[in-house]
């Protein structure tokens, strides 16, 4: 009984997974179009994902606003900036919302004091 429920619990959240890429899809594709159908489509995507709580995979949540759920075109409706000393890249919405996305610096791109690893 209990492998069954946990059969058909992995099942639904393949299925929202699936739903989910397909509505993401749709939404980066007609967002130049007709931003309001991209918008529901991601709000759909939201939506199904904290229903079946899989979350959003990948980089679609690095693609959507949270606040206003419209689809990030950089130059059109936000903006990517760059904040060195967190190690972080702050997404600005046209909406007014902030999304911090935190990376890993790679060796080069540290200053030549900088080293990972090296104590003077």
């Amino acid at each position: 009984m209990k492998k069954d429920r946990q059969k058909n619990k992995h099942e639904a959240m393949a299925q929202a997974l699936e739903s989910i890429e397909t509505l993401v899809a749709q939404a980066v594709k007609t967002a130049k179009k007709d931003p309001e159908l991209a918008r529901e489509y991601a709000r759909m995507a939201f939506r199904i994902a904290q229903k079946s709580r899989c979350g959003l995979p990948g980089s679609f949540p690095r693609a959507i606003c949270k606040k206003c759920f419209s689809v990030r075109l950089f130059g059109i409706n936000a903006k990517a900036v760059p904040d060195t000393k967190t190690g972080s890249v702050v997404y600005l919405c046209s909406c007014g919302a902030k999304q911090r996305f935190f990376y890993k610096a790679k060796e080069n791109d540290l200053l030549p004091g900088l080293k990972s690893g090296v104590s003077h």
